[in-house]
């Protein structure tokens, strides 16, 4: 499989940052950006508002 400039094998990623927006953690990845937002709602919701959750492209 292909990674792209991230390496990642997905093309849509769900990330925690910390607040200067440096990557701490990968918490989900897909292909499809329908699969990609819905995985980022549900994280969104579940985690403290302290926490910085990002859909990146």
């Amino acid at each position: 499989m292909s990674r792209n400039f991230f390496d990642d094998q997905f093309n849509l990623m769900v990330e925690e940052t910390d607040e200067t927006g440096k990557v701490t953690r990968k918490l989900a990845g897909a292909c499809n950006i329908t699969a990609a937002r819905a995985a980022f709602d549900a994280m969104v919701g579940a985690y403290p508002p302290d926490r910085y959750i990002r859909l990146r492209d």
